[in-house]
């Protein structure tokens, strides 16, 4: 999963915690303690006591009343954090696919350019060995397979880079350097 949306989840339910917190401030508390004990005398009778203790905040000037407020729009926030995040990943991961498939795509072009480039070089030399070309022509075509096996080269370099990206966008591990 996504460090910046499992981020997001874990703020939102600290955020809800922390209203669960705030609402259980404001409730009426209840403290019950039991206790009982008997002498090491066996004619002794067992005594015990039981307290029940009630709490409620009365007057504190509404900071429980603010702090419940404020609990409540720290989930909001969260929760809007959450979807921005959401929205920002797929976002991502759109993107991230569209780069890759068009990468593919250029891969596979400059796949087939660098074996038609390489043809027409070879046709070159063959007709400059018949005497029918010229060294020109041979020249423009091994420029044109230099050029098409650079191109070749970037091709697979953002192929690459753009496998990792969707990798990142998706939430996948990347492999470890050796």
């Amino acid at each position: 999963q996504r460090p910046d949306l499992r981020n997001a989840e874990l703020s939102l339910q600290v955020s809800k915690i922390g209203l669960d917190v705030a609402r259980a401030n404001s409730l009426l508390r209840l403290q019950i303690t039991a206790r009982g004990f008997r002498e090491v005398d066996p004619n002794s009778r067992t005594q015990g006591s039981l307290n029940i203790l009630a709490s409620y905040p009365l007057f504190d000037g509404g900071l429980t009343r603010a702090n419940l407020r404020e609990a409540e729009a720290s989930v909001e926030s969260a929760q809007f954090r959450l979807q921005q995040a959401e929205r920002d990943a797929y976002a991502e991961v759109e993107s991230a696919v569209l780069t890759f498939r068009e990468t593919a795509e250029r891969l596979e072009a400059s796949k087939v350019a660098v074996a038609a480039a390489r043809r027409n070089f070879d046709a070159a030399q063959e007709s400059l060995r018949e005497g029918v070309g010229t060294i020109v022509e041979v020249l423009t075509a091994q420029l044109a397979l230099i050029t098409a096996e650079t191109n070749l080269v970037q091709a697979t370099y953002d192929a690459a880079v753009a496998e990792l990206q969707l990798r990142l966008a998706v939430g996948d591990k990347l492999p470890q350097e050796p």
